[in-house]
């Protein structure tokens, strides 16, 4: 019975995968180059759609395995980050911060869940940049060192939860290992988009949020639909790479580490990096990291790069 209802639920998922690319992508296919880059800008409930999954009723691909996708908020954004990111050209060696698993405070997010993979995650990525900020792991996470240690990084990868705040975007964020104790003040083991907002970052050029709903456009009433990627836009990073959903830790780990190797070993862009590690998972070894839910929740989000 569990079998079948795997498979009745596998089918119903390909079915509505299906049916949503007959609506969104198949009237414009005919003006589509596979092999050019395609943005997509998403408007309202499609924040939470992920493209990559969606599957053509003609080939029966998905369309990840077609194109070289990323998202923007808007088509202004995407020019004026891409023109950023044009400014932060890839160096011959990039410096790396790392960031995992935060000893976050227990009775403050309790319905949290230790990030084991997340601390492994860091340590093999870190091996890919010869040039890397001490990692900060565990009680090494607080805000204080990733404040210090950010400015001078040019790529940024946090391995941690991403809290969303439905009612305040400027409240939303990361939960962190406290420099002190928790008080009746509260506790500075929390870092909030407001506080990124208010970062300069002229060096960082890449900022990877392997955390959970980091992507999600939260709609508010005065704000419109906001991210946990825009706080570093307005730092000054152009590209981002955010989740879609709750994501799982093992499998995030794993394409992650895929990523950050096709980016520095293959010297791929970070969308293209980003999509060979989605398609190596998709036709693994591993039978279970095959379904969308494990390859399908990230995005690149931003403007175009060459890193």
């Amino acid at each position: 019975a569990s079998d079948s209802n795997t498979a009745s639920a596998s089918a119903n998922t390909s079915a509505a995968a299906a049916e949503m690319f007959r609506l969104l992508v198949a009237p414009a296919e005919p003006f589509l180059d596979k092999n050019k880059f395609l943005c997509i800008v998403p408007d309202k409930i499609l924040h939470y759609l992920p493209f990559d999954a969606l599957v053509s009723p003609v080939t029966g691909t998905y369309l990840v395995e077609d194109y070289n996708i990323g998202v923007a908020p808007s088509s202004t954004v995407f020019v004026g980050l891409t023109d950023v990111a044009a400014r932060k050209a890839r160096k011959a060696e990039e410096t790396f911060l790392g960031v995992g698993n935060p000893t976050f405070d227990r009775e403050s997010f309790e319905s949290l869940i230790d990030l084991k993979s997340a601390v492994k995650e860091v340590e093999a990525i870190s091996s890919f940049y010869p040039r890397h900020r001490p990692l900060l792991v565990g009680p090494r996470a607080t805000k204080d060192n990733i404040k210090s240690e950010i400015e001078r990084a040019d790529v940024v990868h946090l391995a941690m939860h991403y809290i969303l705040n439905g009612k305040s975007e400027m409240l939303s964020g990361f939960p962190l290992a406290p420099k002190a104790p928790a008080t009746e003040h509260g506790s500075d083991g929390f870092w909030q988009a407001a506080e990124i907002y208010g970062l300069k970052l002229p060096r960082t050029r890449l900022a990877l949020l392997s955390a959970c709903q980091t992507g999600i456009e939260q709609h508010y009433d005065a704000e419109g639909a906001v991210g946990a990627a825009r706080p570093f836009f307005v730092a000054g990073v152009p590209v981002v790479v955010a989740s879609l959903w709750a994501v799982d830790s093992d499998a995030s780990a794993a394409l992650m580490i895929d990523l950050h190797k096709h980016r520095t070993r293959d010297e791929r862009p970070v969308t293209q990096a980003l999509r060979l590690a989605k398609l190596d998972m998709l036709h693994g070894q591993d039978l279970r990291y095959r379904h969308p839910y494990y390859w399908a929740p990230f995005v690149v989000v931003g403007g175009l790069s060459t890193f």
